[in-house]
């Protein structure tokens, strides 16, 4: 670099000189000089070309963004090339697209307040509405953890954590520079952040961000509302939330009701779409009348009241340093759209959480819990009843599906209690796009409700958390997995045509095909043919080889790598253990999802885990078609690949009719909450031996009245 910077000032010295000295020697030099800087410049190119190729083969074949680059569609997408305005004009200039965006975001970060009430009305107004709604709050000892200060490890844990392949915000500075630099920065960092946690502010510059948009999947990419504004945030300050998320992320769990399983620690999509393919068909089998309704809210996170979140967070017990430093993050924060031609002008915030921040979706699940609250709590929005408990709202993040039972009394109440919501939160509800799907309505009932209200009214499915769920349950696999083997097969024509080695091509079933298929394994539980999965899979192997001959055996292939094969995906495998993993659900006494709740209160007092171990399949006939379906898979792979036996010590005593003592109530309220429930739980860990009475009380506080329950467990 120093010789290219000598030769490119001494060609600047002699070009200057030539004006005065015109003679044929300096002209001779100026042009060695100019050959030598090229011969640099040909040589910088080569070695660049090495190191690109080098880069090619080292990562090419893995799952890395280089391949995830070459399968993704190069199409315009990613380029606005029009946008109508809001006159309803489309317009096809760069800057004007620019403008309308502009001014777009400008207006939904600053919505207008209220000026029908004074401040102190809507202050006392959301006060009231938050006291009435909130049920839980946080014990001392949380708040504690909450509030003291940042250590350095944590910083230092953060930083390492943090991928390196991330856009950087407005600074510049990427993760890479963090995780390069961090035992020296992680020090300074420390000390900033505790600042943030006193009285420091935040400084502007470090609120400021990027805006960059993608479009929603599906929706008219010429209306400014049908993107998805993602904040690239300036490194440090994503630093400083994800380690306000660390701390308030475990402590989620209790304060938000099982219902909402967006962002919430050990809760996935799976966990509410059995939840919904339960309710519908105990709806179907009890021949209830009952509405599904999948609420669209507008820009649900970038209209949420600061105000409003404030007062929830002080509601539910956080202040002090965790409090100010949420404050801080709020404090006249900025944005620019990342747009070619944009003015870049600041767009100034004062409503929102922003996308892309770690810590913005533990807010939006905090922001709605109340809304979800006053709806379970409301005696005039009813939802199906199993055993005297109601089953009717569910979420994930802004997602909500009710289930209605009683809809003609139910909607208008729901429609109250959402303007309620909406006065105090911002929340604004797109009707037209919130989607209806009656189950058992009578026709007169549903023509009266689809006249009142403008939904989108179904008649056969409704999409949630992107599967279609059906109005009976033998429909889901054809409204869900035909539309996806095809989507997959025509992916893999496509790539076909890539030049991609047949190592390459395997790791593209692991990164591209292979998520697709476990979504819809795990979040649908029905019975997929296993000619379905053959084809697939035979589909699968013809991308891999190409147009060659197949060399190497596909059991081989599909072995993990610690036994010589090279892991290909296994799709019966696969289909088979995500729906076993299902069967944790059935494995507690109190059930730790709403789906697991659900399906013991239909069989109650029966609990499912016994099902699991009734050989003769009793009873099964009577169960919801989602547990039929789980334990028809267990009893084919538990013989399949031995894994239990009747005597098996997983094997719960409580609720199980083949144990009388463990089916009375007094039995079961006594020694379940106290995490007795399966043979298990009275034996010796690393013996397997059962323990004495004394070890037991010891273990489980119990007293020597329930020696004679003991003995009968044993």
């Amino acid at each position: 670099m120093s010789t290219k910077v000598t030769l490119e000032q001494k060609l600047s010295q002699l070009e200057c000189k030539i004006h005065t000295d015109a003679s044929v020697k300096l002209r001779k030099e100026i042009l060695e000089v100019r050959r030598e800087l090229k011969m640099l410049a040909s040589g910088e190119i080569e070695k660049a070309l090495k190191w690109t190729k080098q880069k090619f083969y080292e990562r090419g074949d893995k799952p890395h963004s280089l391949l995830a680059r070459k399968l993704r569609e190069q199409t315009a997408r990613s380029t606005i090339v029009s946008i109508d305005k809001a006159n309803g004009d489309r317009t096809f200039s760069p800057k004007e697209i620019s403008k309308a965006f502009q001014d777009y975001y400008t207006k939904l970060y600053n919505l207008p307040t209220s000026v029908a009430q004074s401040q102190e009305s809507q202050t006392a107004a959301r006060q009231t509405f938050l006291k009435e709604n909130l049920h839980t709050t946080l014990m001392q000892h949380d708040i504690d953890k909450l509030n003291k200060p940042i250590l350095e490890e944590e910083v230092a844990g953060v930083i390492k954590s943090l991928p390196t392949s991330k856009a950087p915000g407005p600074d510049g500075y990427t993760y890479a520079y963090y995780k390069k630099f961090s035992p020296l920065l992680s020090p300074y960092l420390t000390k900033l952040f505790n600042s943030f946690m006193s009285n420091n502010t935040i400084p502007h510059t470090m609120l400021q961000s990027y805006i960059t948009l993608i479009p929603k999947e599906g929706k008219d990419p010429n209306l400014c509302g049908n993107y998805r504004p993602i904040a690239l945030l300036n490194s440090d300050l994503k630093i400083f939330t994800k380690l306000l998320a660390n701390r308030l992320g475990p402590l989620m769990p209790q304060l938000i009701n099982l219902d909402q399983v967006g962002f919430i620690y050990g809760r996935q999509a799976g966990d509410n779409t059995r939840r919904a393919i339960d309710l519908i068909d105990a709806l179907n089998k009890t021949k209830t009348p009952a509405l599904l309704l999948s609420l669209d809210a507008e820009k649900a996170f970038d209209r949420l009241n600061w105000d409003y979140m404030f007062e929830l967070l002080k509601q539910i017990g956080i202040k002090g340093p965790f409090l100010r430093a949420i404050q801080h993050l709020y404090s006249k924060p900025t944005a620019t759209l990342k747009l070619p031609e944009a003015s870049h002008g600041l767009i100034p915030i004062s409503n929102g959480t922003r996308q892309g921040c770690p810590l913005s979706p533990l807010l939006y699940a905090l922001s709605i819990e109340p809304l979800a609250s006053a709806i379970r709590n409301h005696k005039d929005i009813t939802g199906p009843k199993i055993q005297d408990q109601e089953f009717v709202i569910s979420l994930f993040a802004d997602d909500i599906l009710l289930t209605l039972t009683n809809p003609t009394i139910s909607l208008p109440n729901l429609h109250v209690l959402l303007t309620q919501y909406s006065k105090h939160s911002g929340y604004k509800l797109n009707v037209d796009k919130t989607e209806a799907l009656p189950l058992n309505l009578p026709s007169q009932t549903r023509e009266a409700l689809s006249t009142k209200f403008h939904y989108k009214w179904k008649t056969h499915s409704l999409k949630y958390l992107g599967i279609q769920l059906t109005k009976t349950y033998h429909q889901l696999y054809q409204s869900n997995f035909p539309p996806l083997i095809q989507e997959i097969k025509s992916l893999l024509h496509k790539w076909n045509t890539l030049t991609i080695s047949w190592l390459g091509r395997i790791t593209v079933t692991k990164m591209a095909i292979l998520p697709k298929l476990l979504y819809l394994f795990e979040t649908l539980p029905v019975r997929v043919p296993k000619t379905t999965l053959k084809d697939l899979q035979a589909a699968i192997f013809k991308f891999i080889w190409g147009k060659r001959r197949h060399r190497i055996a596909r059991t081989v292939m599909m072995a993990s790598k610690t036994q010589g094969g090279l892991a290909v995906p296994h799709l019966q495998a696969y289909y088979e253990a995500s729906h076993l993993r299902q069967i944790l659900g059935w494995t507690t006494f109190a059930p730790s999802t709403k789906w697991a709740h659900i399906e013991s209160l239909w069989i109650s007092p029966t609990h499912p885990n016994s099902l699991l171990w009734d050989g003769k399949g009793k009873g099964i006939s009577d169960i919801l078609y989602p547990m039929h379906f789980t334990l028809t898979l267990w009893k084919v792979c538990k013989d399949k690949y031995r894994l239990a036996n009747q005597a098996s010590v997983v094997k719960p005593f409580l609720a199980n009719p083949s144990f009388t003592p463990g089916m009375s109530e007094s039995f079961k309220n006594y020694w379940g909450p106290r995490g007795v429930f399966r043979i298990y739980d009275l034996l010796d860990p690393l013996t397997l031996k059962q323990r004495s009475f004394a070890e037991i009380q010891n273990k489980y506080q119990i007293p020597n009245s329930r020696f004679f329950e003991y003995l009968q467990i044993h």
